[in-house]
């Protein structure tokens, strides 16, 4: 069985972003021996796509960037509309009505909502616990 395998290439701080550039493993392996607790976020991922011609140089620091945005405590991390699950519980330990609730009512509340027609968005007055 023959494998498809992509020709390797030498991947530096001076590699220019391609319009089909990929996340790969190898690339992945290469930003890891420049930051070490690097991952693929979807920052990150989002960085790539949205700036061809650009350097893996600007990716480091871009990632840095973000790093220290992270720190701000009103910093809030995107997350992809799909992922309603995760919106809701982030919204839910947002409103003050729920200071000191658990992850358990949290996904007790999640589970109510799934039930109910419409959207699953968090709103406060939509959740009777």
């Amino acid at each position: 069985m023959n494998k498809k395998t992509e020709p390797k290439v030498d991947l530096s701080l001076d590699t220019i972003i391609s319009e089909n550039h990929r996340c790969s493993q190898d690339v992945r392996a290469f930003f890891k021996s420049i930051i070490p607790n690097f991952h693929f976020s979807t920052y990150i991922q989002n960085y790539f796509k949205n700036n061809v011609g650009k350097t893996y140089r600007d990716v480091v620091d871009a990632w840095y960037e973000e790093e220290e945005r992270k720190k701000d405590p009103s910093y809030k991390k995107n997350i992809a509309p799909q992922f309603e699950y995760n919106h809701f519980i982030r919204d839910f330990f947002a409103d003050s009505k729920n200071k000191g609730k658990s992850r358990e009512e949290a996904i007790e509340a999640w589970n109510e909502i799934k039930k109910l027609p419409g959207s699953n968005k968090y709103e406060s007055n939509n959740i009777n616990l």
